[in-house]
């Protein structure tokens, strides 16, 4: 008899000196794991399939191949404010690394050329808010209700997104603040597989370019937009295959942060909208 008790005074004390992961570890771990496909950088990093030659619009050939490198690559910083049982989050990370830059002249073969590269750095920034609803053996009953999209920018940039109005064969949603919080149920729904028409509206009016950034297939895809009229941008995206939760970029950029090699004029000068949306 007092074996067993022992055995069983032994367990009380293992378990009771097992910690227990604190709400805002679970919450932590439903960004990084569950919803990591809304919770993150976005496709504007790393190379892309699509448009990525950027005419100088010149008389010349010559055209721009370019992408975003982050060397840095920091874990996100993610904060948690329980109060009760609603959790307010803020996700940001810091990227800081390369700007590549190379000129595509036509010929037979094309000649490409590797241009000076620029430091690029930009700030992500996004919110979300959690309610203790749920399945308590579960992330202790977590679950997240509402979200934002991201802002990315980068040091003084001069290039700002005013607003951004995507278009379906049956919706229309116009996008004022990328900081606006969204239900769940309420974010963004498209159809698989299906051409969706974006304009984009920017300041300043000119030495601008607009891209869009998402998945395409087993690859992230860029798509260039075409300058419409003073300050306004249009163009379009082919939504990914398969169902799922997704990510994209409105992308703005100065237009000598591309073809100007003068990094001392002309440094890095972006903004970003990362949209969350899912396809049905």
């Amino acid at each position: 008899m007092k074996k067993y008790l022992f055995i069983v005074v032994s367990l009380l004390v293992i378990f009771a000196g097992c910690s227990k992961t604190s709400d805002s570890q679970e919450i932590t771990d439903i960004i990084t794991s569950d919803f990591s496909d809304w919770f993150g950088a976005g496709p504007y990093i790393g190379q892309e399939g699509g448009d990525t030659l950027t005419s100088s619009g010149g008389k010349d050939t010559t055209r721009i191949l370019w992408y975003r490198e982050d060397t840095l690559n920091a874990p996100p910083e993610v904060s948690v404010d329980v109060a009760g049982d609603s959790a307010y989050v803020t996700w940001a990370r810091n990227i800081d690394g390369i700007f590549h830059r190379f000129s595509v002249i036509n010929a037979n073969p094309p000649q490409i050329e590797t241009l000076p590269s620029k430091h690029l750095q930009d700030t992500i920034i996004r919110y979300g808010v959690f309610k203790k609803d749920g399945d308590p053996n579960r992330h202790h009953g977590w679950r997240i209700k509402k979200l934002t999209g991201a802002l990315i920018d980068s040091p003084n940039h001069t290039v700002s997104i005013d607003s951004v109005k995507i278009t379906t064969n049956t919706d229309t949603v116009i996008i004022t603040d990328p900081l606006a919080f969204l239900d769940t149920t309420n974010v963004l729904k498209l159809s698989c597989n299906d051409s969706v028409n974006v304009t984009v509206y920017v300041d300043p009016s000119e030495s601008v370019l607009v891209f869009l950034h998402s998945r395409r297939g087993t690859r992230h895809h860029r798509w260039m937009f075409q300058l419409e009229s003073s300050g306004v941008f249009t163009g379009w995206w082919k939504t990914p295959r398969n169902t799922g939760r997704y990510l994209a970029a409105v992308d703005v950029i100065e237009y000598n942060t591309i073809f100007s090699d003068d990094e001392t004029t002309y440094p890095y000068d972006s903004e970003a909208w990362i949209i969350p949306y899912r396809t049905k």
